[in-house]
């Protein structure tokens, strides 16, 4: 699950259940979108 002993976890509630969300340092985060489109369509009157 990627939670380890000592971890900060954020709980949140969603449709009766309950969530655990680990916390990761931002320096650990660096890359996690690596090949993610980025290609928005946007208006022409936005260009």
């Amino acid at each position: 699950m990627g939670i380890v002993s000592g971890q900060k976890i954020q709980m949140l509630t969603y449709r009766n259940r309950i969530e655990l969300i680990p916390i990761k340092p931002m320096k650990k985060m660096k890359g996690f979108l690596k090949g993610i489109d980025t290609e928005v369509k946007r208006d022409m009157d936005r260009i």
